[in-house]
């Protein structure tokens, strides 16, 4: 865990302050549970160092294995995958405006 600062309203600062209070919770405690709510809202997943890295081993051994399987050069799955990525942020892109 690392120490941030915000900058906050008096009066949210003030509620905050009554609310930690009332629950015996720290202002700090009560700060990281409506960040993760709201991330969890925003649909963002948090995940490990390590979970990442062993998804992107899965990642990497799986194009592996359709290169091998389609018979072509991993540069010419690298470029379909690209290709792919670019065309569905594009996709979520135009469906966020």
């Amino acid at each position: 865990m690392r120490r941030t600062n915000i900058y906050l309203p008096d009066t949210q600062l003030d509620a905050l302050k009554r609310l930690g209070r009332q629950r015996g919770e720290a202002m700090s405690e009560l700060v990281r549970e409506a960040v993760g709510q709201w991330l969890e809202a925003q649909g963002v997943r948090v995940i490990s160092e390590q979970d990442w890295e062993a998804r992107f081993r899965t990642l990497l051994e799986r194009r592996r294995a359709v290169a091998e399987e389609l018979k072509q050069s991993a540069r010419a799955v690298e470029r379909d995958v690209s290709r792919a990525v670019a065309e569905a942020r594009q996709a979520r892109s135009s469906r966020r405006h």
